[in-house]
């Protein structure tokens, strides 16, 4: 069984007040704590005005509580339109290779199908050339440098 620690602590932070301030004193106590909350909530609203202030304008939804989150909503912002023109440049370019694949294979097509043309032309035989001989040189050995 899981008990929950709110309650308990709040429990024995109320007994150990009656305890220690007596019941008399309790309720003037609880009434000067929530006014000290309230003093250091009203400071901590006006350091998020303050500063919503001194950094001007742009920065009225800045949260004093999560300066991560503005700064990541702002860089967003900043690179939402360079990212959509990125991706409007990738797609285009993926769009011009999918033009070229599909020129090339039809350049490919035709060429097949006139190789197929000189091949039912050639000549009898077995169809194929003499592979092309290098010169040959009398002499001194091979050296690449020397031309």
């Amino acid at each position: 069984m899981r008990v929950n620690l709110f309650s308990w602590e709040t429990l024995v932070l109320v007994i150990l007040g009656i305890l220690l301030f007596g019941p008399d004193k309790l309720p003037g106590l609880a009434r000067k704590a929530a006014r000290v909350i309230n003093y250091l909530r009203n400071i901590a609203n006006n350091a998020q005005q303050q500063i919503q202030t001194e950094l001007g304008p742009g920065f009225e939804d800045f949260d004093i509580r999560d300066p991560k989150g503005f700064i990541r909503r702002k860089i967003d912002e900043q690179l939402d339109p360079i990212t959509a023109d990125v991706k409007g440049e990738i797609s285009a370019t993926k769009a011009t290779f999918s033009d070229t694949t599909a020129d090339f294979a039809s350049v490919r097509d035709e060429l097949r199908s006139a190789g197929d043309g000189l091949r039912d032309d050639a000549p009898a035989g077995n169809g194929s050339r003499p592979p092309a001989q290098a010169p040959v040189r009398s002499g001194a050995p091979f050296d690449p440098d020397a031309t």
